[in-house]
């Protein structure tokens, strides 16, 4: 079982590492864009933001099996809480993208993808679901679903993954990491999804506390990662591995700084509340929201320049107030349905 202190550190990062991904998401890249903009844009969208996915396969594996369920009863909550929600948002979002696009007024804003559906063929329906791994491009029509897909692959592959870690900790460890550093896929799975799911599964074996890293200094820890990200930024392109370290040492600093979040009861009893809508922002936010969002910005703002700056900051910003207005609103009205589209959460 999880101990309380865990337990409430995992919530305090939740929503939180959602705000992340939408940041990620939320990026644009644009020709002779000036430095100082550049550097601002890519130090949050390419670098701090990273540590988000790795983290949420980290925890979802450290619950796994931390709580020992029956296997079927954990497929079983799964189904719900995974595979139910990814099936309906799919065929939400491609009925969605058919009606705007049908829509001259809104057509514009959802067809600068090349997706039109009312042109899909038989396998273009199947790989909006799955992802299109014959031309080894492994994102499904809802692109950030595909954490869910490989997500609920593992869970799939449990029994495996337990018996290997179990038995082999550091062997089935050091190759998760040379997969990850070398970015070896093994499509569908990604190498990072299975090295952050192994090291979770070998915490929860391990009966690892998230109080490990207490004794290190927040301040000096977020020192070291303003160096890392500095360098990876100036210098990721002529040493990549650059990037592998930063990543990993920012799920650590949040794992540390879940901490001070916990400290902090009236921030942690907000995060705490926000977490109902971690879910709903992550469905919402593409192919529906950010597309949605860049084009109103582009009707009205440059794209270009220091302008980016204010687009980036702006189109993320607008996507979260809008998903956890929407959500809270869907919650508020009909809960029932606001319960299936988030897998119950």
């Amino acid at each position: 079982m999880v101990d309380a202190d865990t337990s409430a550190r995992i919530t305090s990062l939740r929503f939180l590492l959602m705000v992340l991904i939408v940041f990620l998401h939320s990026y644009v890249e644009v020709p002779n864009e000036p430095f100082a903009s550049h550097f601002v844009r890519t130090a949050f969208a390419g670098v701090f933001t990273r540590c988000g996915v790795p983290l949420f396969f980290f925890i979802s594996a450290f619950l796994l099996f931390s709580k020992n369920d029956p296997y079927p009863l954990a497929l079983k909550k799964r189904a719900r809480s995974i595979l139910l929600p990814y099936v309906v948002w799919t065929a939400f979002a491609l009925a969605a993208f058919f009606a705007l696009q049908s829509l001259p007024a809104m057509s514009g804003f959802f067809t600068h993808t090349n997706r039109i559906i009312r042109n899909f063929s038989c396998s273009d329906w199947f790989f909006s679901f799955v992802g299109t791994f014959p031309t080894h491009n492994p994102y499904p029509f809802v692109y950030q679903f595909w954490f869910l897909r490989d997500l609920m692959l593992l869970f799939l592959l449990a029994p495996i993954v337990r018996t290997l870690v179990s038995r082999y900790p550091f062997q089935v460890i050091i190759l998760a990491v040379f997969a990850w550093f070398n970015n070896l896929n093994w499509l569908p799975l990604s190498s990072e999804a299975i090295l952050f799911f192994v090291l979770g599964c070998y915490a929860a074996l391990v009966r690892f506390h998230f109080s490990t890293f207490d004794s290190i200094s927040v301040v000096s820890m977020v020192a070291c990662y303003l160096a890392l990200l500095t360098a990876e930024v100036l210098w990721e392109p002529q040493f990549p591995i650059i990037h592998r370290f930063t990543e990993f040492f920012g799920c650590v600093l949040m794992i540390r700084i879940s901490a001070c979040l916990v400290a902090i009861p009236r921030l942690f009893s907000y995060l705490k509340r926000l977490n109902a809508f971690s879910f709903w922002m992550f469905a919402m936010q593409s192919p529906l929201l950010l597309p949605a969002i860049e084009g109103a910005y582009k009707r009205c703002l440059p794209m270009s320049g220091y302008w980016m700056v204010l687009h980036y900051f702006t189109v993320a910003l607008a996507c979260i107030f809008l998903s956890v207005a929407s959500g809270w609103l869907l919650r508020r009205l009909f809960p029932r349905l606001f319960s299936i589209l988030t897998g119950g959460r």
